[in-house]
């Protein structure tokens, strides 16, 4: 249920609004060398996507995240991460 609270709430911001990284919400582009996917998500066409910044979210307080690319308005979901696997080992709770 969190999960879809959380995609209706964010399917209300403006672009501009999503862009704007809040660690609240813990809403921020992906450093791939810093997580567990180093040469990013490779299921995907890179040639395609190469520009395209990748962004994730957090699903209420839980370690739920949600990874994916925002294209022109529309955010593409490519991982469901319920053990906030992306960055595994480290503390990203700040």
């Amino acid at each position: 249920m969190n999960l879809v609270r959380e995609i209706h709430r964010y399917s209300q911001f403006t672009v501009d609004l999503f862009n704007d990284q809040n660690h609240e919400d813990r809403r921020h582009t992906i450093a791939f060398e810093e997580t567990s996917e180093p040469d990013g998500f490779k299921q995907l066409d890179t040639d395609q996507l190469a520009y395209v910044q990748a962004w994730q979210f957090s699903i209420g307080r839980e370690r739920w995240r949600v990874a994916g690319f925002l294209l022109d308005d529309t955010f593409y979901i490519v991982w469901l991460d319920p053990n906030h696997a992306l960055y595994a080992g480290l503390d990203r709770r700040a």
